[in-house]
């Protein structure tokens, strides 16, 4: 019995990264297929762009404002687009499949 396969992201030449929403958890958060590297997580915010809609990079919650979108490492590892106090999910019209081109952000 194999094990579940997940789609691999790309990295593109001018340095993005394109994946997929793998799943959409209880809270609506949209995960990625996408874990940066111990180089890339630690400093680094992405800007994500799915369903049309270009969200900012942000290191917590506690960045945004309520109702606002952001684009944050979870716990497991993955790039994650959340909504303060909302769902990401049904804000975007956004679910497991949908495209999702991560940006790393440059100072």
């Amino acid at each position: 019995m194999g094990g579940v396969e997940f789609p691999e992201a790309s990295r593109c030449a001018d340095g993005s990264v394109e994946t997929e929403v793998l799943l959409v958890d209880h809270y609506g958060n949209l995960i990625s297929g996408f874990c940066p590297g111990t180089d890339e997580a630690g400093s680094s915010l992405w800007d994500v762009d799915v369903a049309g809609h270009l969200v900012p990079g942000a290191k917590t919650y506690g960045d945004v404002g309520s109702g606002d979108l952001l684009a944050l490492l979870d716990s497991y590892g993955h790039i994650e687009v959340a909504q303060r106090d909302g769902s990401a999910a049904q804000s975007l019209g956004a679910g497991p499949g949908d495209p999702m081109t991560m940006t790393r952000k440059t100072k």
